[in-house]
């Protein structure tokens, strides 16, 4: 049985909140208040994780499409 395994932490987890927070400085909302995203864990020990900003929109067209890969 693995760490994750046996944590319960195996299975698919959806973003609700991403914050980082410096010293003694507010939480900053990095991908927005909003941000969307999924985590996998599986029982071989393997994850992805996907997240985007809140305002993301897919792209429609190669142009669109590619010029996504240089945002969050």
């Amino acid at each position: 049985m693995s760490v994750a395994e046996s944590d319960g932490l195996v299975g698919t987890w959806k973003l609700v909140l991403w914050q980082v927070i410096v010293g003694h400085e507010p939480p900053w909302d990095i991908w927005g208040a909003r941000p969307k995203g999924f985590l996998i864990l599986t029982c071989e020990g393997r994850s992805i994780v996907l997240t985007t900003a809140e305002n993301r929109r897919g792209g429609i067209g190669d142009d669109e499409r590619a010029a996504l890969h240089s945002t969050k």
